[in-house]
């Protein structure tokens, strides 16, 4: 298939693959860390839970208006520093010990991320012909629906297995990675 081998639409969705995984394992891991916490209070789980999702309903509108007027590349190469950068200030506020100001740090990190899928759907209709187009866009949408069934279950994994503090190290590197990846993007 013809999407298949176009440059600019396999570093997308690498980029994506990275950043889904980054997005999943962030959700899990400060999850069960407010859990643990917390010792299970029901309020703030389900405020951990607004303040990943929130984003998602307020910013992706403002995300997708910016991304007409932004240089997508440069775009989605900055949201990925300043979501490594966001949880570099998660992994300091975690040291200091002071759990709760992880909502106000979750909510920056998750708004931060809404800023390159917008974009990425302007570079995928910049460098894939008319025809090949629906493909590009239903694969990616593709991959983000299978993180939806598998990146709970990789952050799950991933957060009982090496606990909070790996878990948000490994955040930084996905990010990092997915920010090289997109360099690489034509301009």
């Amino acid at each position: 298939m013809q999407v298949f081998r176009n440059k600019a639409v396999l570093l997308l969705a690498g980029s994506d693959m990275l950043q889904n995984l980054a997005i999943w394992i962030r959700n899990m891991a400060i999850l069960y860390f407010i859990t643990d916490q917390s010792e299970g209070n029901p309020v703030a789980v389900s405020l951990i839970m607004v303040m990943e999702y929130l984003p998602i309903f307020v910013f992706s509108i403002i995300g997708g208006a910016l991304a007409d007027r932004w240089k997508p590349k440069r775009t989605m190469i900055l949201g990925d520093l300043l979501s490594a950068a966001s949880i570099v200030l998660i992994i300091v506020i975690l040291n200091s010990g002071i759990w709760p100001v992880l909502y106000a740090a979750t909510f920056v990190s998750s708004v931060v991320s809404q800023f390159s899928q917008p974009s990425s759907l302007k570079i995928v209709k910049r460098n894939v012909s008319g025809e090949h187009v629906r493909a590009a866009v239903a694969m990616t949408q593709s991959l983000q629906s299978l993180f939806l069934i598998v990146g709970p279950i990789i952050g799950t994994l991933i957060y009982t297995a090496l606990g909070i503090e790996t878990s948000l190290y490994s955040l930084v590197a996905l990010f990092l990675l997915s920010s090289m990846l997109l360099s690489f993007l034509p301009k």
